[in-house]
C-alpha cells in the first residue's frame, strides 16, 4: 500500500470518528436524558416531567349487612423510604365513609393521594386502619373493624410492605380482606382499592 492511499485512509476514519461523535454527543442515549432536572434519568423517572403522585381510588367496600347506617373512618398511611429527607413518609389520609343500611357492598366515593419519591427501582410500604365510632348511650366507643387479611386476634390492622411503586402507578388492584380470616374480631369487612399514577 502506497503513502497517498495510508494518508487517503486516515483521513476517512478521521471524519468519520467525528462524525459519530457529532451524532453522539447531540443525541445521548435516554439512559442519561432527564427531562425535568432531578437527577433521575428519565428512564428510572415515575414521572419524568415533575414530581410523581399515586392515588388510591376505593372501589368497593364489603361488609355485613345492618339495618341502620353506620359511619366508618378508613385510614391509609403511605410510607415512602426511598425519600432521603423523610418529607414523603408518614403521609395519612382519612377517609370518612357512609355505609348504607341493608345492604352489604357499598361504593362510596373516596381518593387518597400521595407523592412519592420520582425514582422507581425501589419500595415503599403503606398501612390501613378501619373503625367506627358507635355510640352507647352517653358513652362513644371507637370501635375497630378488622382488615387484615390474616387471623390475628390481637391487630386489626396491616402493614403492606416491599411494594413496588411503579407498579401501583401504573395500575394495580388492593384486595384488604378481614371477612375470611377466622379471627375473633366482631366487625369485618373488605375493601378494594385501585392504583395509578396521578398528575395534579
Amino acid at each position: 500500500m502506497d503513502k497517498g492511499s495510508l494518508i487517503a485512509g486516515a483521513v476517512v476514519g478521521l471524519l468519520l470518528g467525528i462524525g459519530l461523535a457529532g451524532t453522539y454527543f447531540a443525541d445521548p442515549p435516554s439512559t442519561f436524558a432527564d427531562a425535568d432536572g432531578d437527577g433521575i434519568a428519565d428512564d428510572f423517572d415515575l414521572r419524568p416531567d415533575g414530581d410523581a403522585h399515586i392515588q388510591f381510588v376505593l372501589a368497593q367496600f364489603v361488609h355485613a349487612s345492618s339495618n341502620q347506617s353506620r359511619n366508618v373512618t378508613l385510614i391509609i398511611g403511605y410510607n415512602d423510604d426511598g425519600d432521603a429527607t423523610g418529607s414523603l413518609s408518614g403521609q395519612v389520609c382519612i377517609l370518612n365513609l357512609t355505609l348504607a343500611a341493608n345492604t352489604t357492598i357499598s361504593h362510596p366515593a373516596g381518593r387518597c393521594v400521595f407523592q412519592v419519591d420520582d425514582y422507581a427501582l425501589r419500595s415503599v410500604s403503606f398501612e390501613y386502619r378501619l373503625n367506627e365510632s358507635i355510640d352507647h348511650g352517653h358513652i362513644i366507643i371507637d370501635t375497630p373493624w378488622d382488615l387484615y387479611p390474616i387471623p390475628d386476634d390481637v391487630n386489626p390492622w396491616g402493614v403492606n410492605i416491599t411494594v413496588d411503586p411503579q407498579e401501583l402507578a401504573g395500575g394495580s388492584t388492593i384486595d384488604l380482606n378481614g371477612l375470611s380470616d377466622g379471627d375473633n374480631w366482631e366487625h369485618n369487612a373488605r375493601v378494594e382499592f385501585v392504583t395509578s399514577a396521578f398528575k395534579p
